[in-house]
């Protein structure tokens, strides 16, 4: 009875820190930064060593005008990336703003 317990309580332990897509820390948003135009389709992760969904399917959003990109202040990146810049994201609902990307 006892090992019938715990073996239920390690399971639902299991089943509550599992990965779950509905909390996934990556996201691919579409990335209208460029000079060009085109935007590119590319994963935003929270940590540097979260796992990149599969790439959905999709068409790219017609880059909408550009506001002015914001002046960047200065400061150090997050642990584990080694960089942070601006860039101009574009959401699937088609929803853009300029926000700081880190890799």
């Amino acid at each position: 009875m006892l090992r019938l317990a715990l073996a239920f309580v390690l399971l639902a332990g299991l089943l509550l820190i599992g990965p779950s897509p509905s909390y996934a820390a990556c996201k691919w948003v579409w990335d209208c930064s460029n000079l060009g135009g085109e935007c590119q389709h590319k994963p935003v992760c929270q940590s540097p060593i979260d796992i990149v969904p599969a790439e959905p399917p999709g068409l790219p959003p017609i880059a909408p005008a550009r506001p002015i990109k914001p002046i960047e202040t200065p400061g150090l990146p997050p642990p584990g990336a080694q960089s942070c810049q601006q860039r101009y994201i574009c959401e699937a609902a088609g929803q853009c703003a300029w926000r700081r990307v880190c890799q």
